[in-house]
């Protein structure tokens, strides 16, 4: 029996001059460089099986968010929403792109090339990934770029650097499309 297991993931890529400005803001915040998160970017899909059509690759593309329109929130289940029983210390920070971010209807275009290849293949038992809703993983999507790891000392009050965050950086920039397969067992 093969156990092997298959994931596609649309990444978008924060720029590499986005993420040093992100980078350069969190180490005058007196963030450790060893909490800040490399690589940044934003997952538009993520799913379990081989979509008809869909294959490794990789393709420059233009999406500018605009700081405005985000909000800081501790990656766990409704941490959109602050909770006194949740210390954002315990948690990976994300930096979300709320609704009426400028971004997220090019983020909503990129995401639809896969959902809707995916509904090819769904079964009748499972609800398929919609604009808000994912049939893998987390069932609410919340478009997000992971910033910091756990245990990066900042305020319990997410507000105070969110605010901050915002008046340095106007906009950040995405600059790559990457689909990527993954088989593993």
């Amino acid at each position: 029996m093969d156990d092997t297991k298959y994931e596609v993931r649309g990444l978008l890529w924060v720029t590499k001059e986005g993420e040093k400005k992100i980078r350069r803001f969190l180490l005058d915040q007196d963030i450790p460089e060893q909490f800040i998160v490399h690589g940044l970017h934003l997952t538009v899909y993520y799913g379990r099986s081989a979509l008809p059509g869909i294959k490794a690759e990789s393709r420059p593309v233009k999406v500018i968010a605009n700081t405005s329109e985000t909000r800081l929130m501790p990656m766990t289940l409704g941490g959109e929403s602050p909770r006194p029983d949740v210390d954002p210390n315990k948690h990976r920070i994300g930096l979300r792109l709320r609704k009426s971010n400028r971004a997220i209807g090019q983020i909503q275009d990129f995401r639809a090339g896969y959902y809707e290849r995916e509904q090819m293949i769904m079964s009748e038992i499972c609800k398929p990934t919609k604009a808000w809703t994912s049939a893998y993983g987390v069932p609410r999507y919340q478009p997000h770029i992971t910033i910091l790891k756990a245990g990066s000392g900042i305020d319990s009050d997410l507000t105070k650097l969110g605010a901050a965050f915002r008046r340095e950086i106007e906009e950040i920039e995405f600059g790559r499309l990457e689909t990527k397969e993954n088989h593993c067992s």
